[in-house]
């Protein structure tokens, strides 16, 4: 009998399981989450801010500056690595943010 009273328990949990299961997936149904592309929208402000910032001046001018005043040095001194040219290739790149940072008609947001 106690077998048969804790199968009949189990069957009324699993039920009222179930049950609430059904209610709460039927209110996520009603009330979906924004589709992709809604929420992508939203987003593209947010990370043009972010972009300008972590791309500003102030975040990079002294760090390209470093770059390319060390460069020059490690080129010279690893003449042979596999990747000299990238390397090279770079600090061209890097001395010309670097010119326009330094240069007087640099404006923010102009470039």
């Amino acid at each position: 009998i106690e077998q048969a009273s804790a199968s009949h328990q189990e069957a009324q949990l699993s039920s009222g399981i179930n049950a609430e299961y059904g209610g709460l997936m039927a209110g996520a149904t009603a009330n979906p989450m924004p589709a992709a592309s809604d929420s992508m929208e939203g987003m593209v402000p947010m990370l043009e801010g972010l972009l300008s910032k972590l791309l500003s001046k102030e975040i990079l001018h002294e760090p390209l500056q470093e770059l390319h005043s060390l460069y020059p040095d490690w080129l010279e001194a690893n003449p042979e690595h596999p990747k000299i040219e990238v390397y090279r290739k770079q600090t061209q790149i890097i001395k010309k943010i670097c010119d326009i940072f330094n240069s007087s008609s640099y404006e923010v947001g102009i470039v």
